[in-house]
């Protein structure tokens, strides 16, 4: 599994991708708000973490090594969703909601397998293909 570099992007935050930025506001407390989505010269940006509008300041505010623990942070947090969606996607999927045995069937375990290989699949797909355009569309602003 591999996840894009994440990166300081001038005043907007911490960027997982040239086209997703995700901010991470230290004094979260509420893990469980709904993503907000702005539009930013053409570019769809998801702000996930930000939960107050100094969010930004307080990033670009901070030392190097603060900021880099930051990215640290915000990394960890970006695995533990996909793994949590992921569970979730897959115990829907292939566990039934009236269990019958205190054990996963050969089925359930067959099931869970090709759901997890499939979801990790296409994570890394759509990485690769964000990763070809936002450096399409590098390359178009550099033309410019």
């Amino acid at each position: 599994m591999k996840f894009a570099k994440l990166s300081i992007v001038g005043k907007l935050g911490i960027a997982c991708c040239r086209r997703h930025i995700r901010i991470l506001s230290i004094e979260t407390k509420h893990r469980s708000e709904p993503v907000r989505a702005y539009e930013n010269k053409g570019t769809h940006v998801h702000l996930e973490h930000a939960r107050k509008p100094t969010a930004i300041k307080r990033i670009m505010a901070q030392t190097e090594q603060q900021k880099m623990q930051l990215i640290q942070d915000l990394e960890i947090e970006m695995m533990a969703d996909m793994y949590n969606r992921l569970t979730s996607a897959c115990h829907k999927k292939c566990i039934p909601p009236v269990y019958s045995d205190a054990e996963i069937a050969k089925g359930e375990a067959v099931c869970l397998d090709r759901c997890v290989a499939k979801f990790l699949d296409i994570h890394e797909r759509i990485g690769k293909k964000l990763g070809q355009l936002s450096m399409q569309d590098e390359e178009l602003l550099k033309k410019k």
